[in-house]
């Protein structure tokens, strides 16, 4: 465990015991033990660690999301070392950024005011009862990507009447593509302390 979550192999930084009392408490250490040497969520976990100071929700975000990440991201969590959120509303925020990020100027203009007031704003709501689900989440990046789609989709037309556009376009439109990966079932709470899984 130390070579795993130390930097030189011996010495343990404090503020990582409670992820030790977690990985250290399953019944049968055999399953941990196979799950040490051949995960990669346990080489991510050994990188990140690495730098405790900046073991966070943000450092997270900026890799690659995948079941590695989210595996290590609900057993830090569950240790306490991050703190808990929603994370298919974090979901949608971050796809938010990422795709108005690459919109023309023009089109950035009037898509970022109807996704953070209208879009994200509910889905706030939403999740402060407990009720944005990855569902939601699929259908929140959908609204937003037929927007842009409809706005992609008038600046290739020279129809001067925008109503008879707005109908030719509704008329055959297709829906757009997915909006992100689905989270791994864990992702929806807390990673059992007893028995880390073949992330």
């Amino acid at each position: 465990m130390t070579n795993l979550l130390s930097p030189d192999g011996t010495t343990l930084d404090a503020s990582l015991q409670p992820l030790v009392s977690v990985l250290t408490d399953a019944p049968n250490p055999y399953p941990v033990l196979a799950w040490l040497r051949r995960s990669p969520a346990a080489r991510l976990l050994g990188q990140l660690v690495s730098t405790p100071d900046e073991l966070n929700h943000a450092a997270l975000d900026a890799l690659p999301q995948g079941h590695a990440t989210t595996y290590v991201r609900n057993l830090l969590t569950s240790a306490g070392l991050l703190p808990p959120r929603d994370e298919h509303l974090t979901l949608l925020i971050n796809w938010m950024t990422r795709t108005l990020a690459k919109l023309p100027a023009h089109q950035g203009t009037l898509i970022h005011p109807f996704a953070e007031w209208h879009i994200v704003r509910d889905a706030r709501r939403r999740s402060a009862h407990g009720r944005y689900t990855y569902t939601a989440h699929k259908g929140d990046c959908g609204n937003i990507r037929a927007a842009i789609d409809f706005l992609t989709w008038l600046d290739t037309q020279q129809t001067p009447s925008r109503t008879s556009r707005r109908k030719t376009w509704t008329s055959g439109q297709s829906p757009g593509p997915p909006c992100g990966p689905a989270p791994s079932p864990s992702s929806a709470g807390l990673v059992p302390a007893t028995s880390p899984g073949p992330a």
